[in-house]
């Protein structure tokens, strides 16, 4: 690595080294996982103690960590325990959560109709 190139990542933020490491792994979403992980140790709580303030299970939480977990499928209590997080940087609008059921407004399958015709 250049010296110049060492210098830039020094300066970087932790959020945005975090995501390029997350990436280097082969997270599927570097930029959320790292804004979980960061939010997590800027409170100084462990990964449980993060699930029970979100009010799911550990492995949900795991998953986000990971960058498993989409952040389009996290659970509306993320916007709430984690409002540092920048959702629109990670291309979600304003409003993530669509009229009706909170959970399946996320997902494309949640809004179409109930029912199939074959």
């Amino acid at each position: 690595m250049k010296d110049i190139e060492r210098r830039t990542e020094e300066a970087a933020p932790t959020e945005v080294l975090l995501a390029r490491h997350m990436a280097r792994r082969g997270a599927h979403w570097p930029e959320f996982s790292a804004a979980v992980l960061t939010s997590r140790a800027r409170r100084g709580i462990d990964t449980a103690a993060l699930a029970a303030a979100l009010g799911v299970p550990d492995r949900l939480v795991a998953s986000a960590e990971r960058g498993d977990l989409s952040p389009r499928l996290a659970p509306p209590q993320f916007d709430a325990v984690l409002p540092e997080v920048d959702w629109q940087a990670l291309g979600l609008p304003p409003s993530r959560v669509a009229a009706g059921d909170p959970m399946t407004g996320r997902h494309p399958a949640g809004r179409r109709k109930g029912h199939m015709t074959i």
